[in-house]
């Protein structure tokens, strides 16, 4: 009976495929989903694909991003991207990462990153549709604060410039 009961559960614990990446994205890191559709950055090309029953591109990083790992955040409907430059053949060595945010429709929300590290103008994100395009920890408190109610402990002039 418990033997049963066994082969019973590995039959329904069998992996199923559920799509296949097209061959020219040969390094595929980050999966995530919207229960809908199912994500995947492609390392080598820049791209963010939305794959139902065939996968589609719906963004191409700028250079100097490449989408590592993906996730979708429910609450606000939106797939969050770190990006940045891996050690890997074929991605030539760049000083810049970043937290990328878009939409299902691969529209740019906004991009977080170390100031040294960040574009020199902010124009072409803001052009594509970013909301916030912030590089400082005090800019981007600033702005989830308006998001959502968190606690506030008052910043001082000091506190913010010694960051």
């Amino acid at each position: 009976m418990i033997a049963l009961a066994i082969a019973a559960a590995a039959a329904v614990a069998q992996p199923k495929v559920v799509l296949t990446v097209p061959p020219q994205h040969l390094l595929v890191e980050g999966v995530a989903t919207d229960g809908a559709t199912i994500f995947v950055s492609s390392v080598l090309d820049r791209q963010i694909l939305a794959c139902a029953v065939r996968c589609r591109t719906i963004a191409t990083l700028p250079d100097g991003l490449h989408p590592l790992g993906i996730a979708f955040d429910w609450g606000r409907k939106l797939l969050w991207i770190a990006a940045d430059c891996p050690q890997v053949a074929g991605v030539a060595k760049c000083d810049r990462g970043a937290l990328v945010a878009m939409s299902r429709e691969g529209r740019l929300r906004g991009r977080w990153g170390p100031p040294a590290l960040a574009d020199e103008s902010t124009q072409v994100l803001r052009d594509a549709g970013a909301v916030l395009v912030a590089s400082t920890l005090a800019e981007t408190r600033t702005y989830l604060g308006g998001l959502v109610e968190i606690p506030r402990i008052p910043l001082t002039a000091a506190s913010v410039h010694a960051a």
